[in-house]
């Protein structure tokens, strides 16, 4: 990976999705930036909106830990936006450690602390979810 590049895969073409890959899109260290939403219209519509040869859409399951994965891999993200619904967050977060992606959450809900097994570092990978109050 070439430094200070990045490639995105934004998981939910909802609002959240919408605001984030616009943004993403505006930033020039952006190599490739995937739009994926299970609604596979939704996640085309906003890749049509940003107009740009570096984002692509398609469709996925984000509840879908294998496939979230394997779309990792094919895609070379080396940042996943989670902006799909909160119930799909762990699976998100395990399907990003078996790809080896960082991860970035904005689709919060729970109320529960959980310890994730990193199999990259051999250690543990923390996940704390909060309600609002």
């Amino acid at each position: 990976m070439k430094r200070g590049v990045v490639k995105v895969l934004v998981l939910g073409a909802g609002a959240v999705g919408t605001v984030s890959a616009l943004k993403f899109g505006q930033d020039a260290m952006l190599e490739k930036l995937v739009i994926a939403d299970a609604v596979s219209a939704r996640a085309s519509l906003l890749a049509d909106r940003l107009n740009d040869p570096r984002v692509s859409a398609i469709s996925l399951d984000a509840a879908d830990r294998t496939a979230v994965a394997r779309c990792i891999r094919e895609t070379g993200a080396t940042i996943v936006l989670n902006a799909a619904l909160p119930r799909t967050n762990l699976e998100v977060m395990r399907g990003c450690l078996d790809a080896g992606c960082d991860y970035i959450d904005l689709a919060s809900g729970g109320s529960e602390s959980i310890k994730l097994w990193n199999p990259y570092s051999g250690g543990p990978a923390w996940c704390c979810m909060a309600r609002p109050m």
